[in-house]
């Protein structure tokens, strides 16, 4: 049996960005790029992701014929203090799940890493920045922090 808060409390212990769960492996983790599997879990079956659909789907019957019709879906989740973007779609005909952590605390300035100017140019009066990069670079931080 797939316990799912023993899952994300694991996840938000060792700051994951991300969860996958995928019948026939371990529950892993993504941390600072890497895949990290939760070593003192069991390996997941198949019942195991019918059980975590039922978790985060949680009778919604919306969001249920959403997954049937499209075979994905894409919702969002709360669980203590933190927000979880997740995405489910299919292998082999077995839901497999990816969630994101979504922190409420935004890192500071001096903790991204950005140069200074980056703080400066948030206080001109227009323009328009962009922030780009690859998967997990931390850009929605970037983001958030300029909002």
């Amino acid at each position: 049996m797939i316990n799912i808060d023993k899952i994300l409390d694991i996840a938000m212990e060792k700051d994951a960005s991300d969860v996958h769960l995928i019948s026939g492996i371990k529950p892993m983790l993504r941390i600072a790029r890497d895949l990290i599997e939760i070593g003192e879990m069991e390996i997941l079956t198949e019942e195991d992701m019918y059980e975590a659909y039922d978790y985060f789907v949680r009778g919604n019957l919306d969001k249920d014929a959403v997954f049937k019709e499209t075979r994905k879906l894409d919702a969002s989740f709360e669980y203590k203090d933190i927000r979880l973007r997740v995405n489910i779609s299919y292998s082999d005909e077995v839901p497999i799940f990816t969630l994101r952590l979504i922190k409420n605390e935004l890192p500071r300035y001096e903790d991204l890493g950005v140069p200074d100017i980056v703080r400066r140019m948030t206080y001109q009066p227009q323009g328009l920045i962009l922030v780009t990069g690859k998967t997990n670079s931390r850009k929605n931080y970037y983001f958030e922090c300029i909002n």
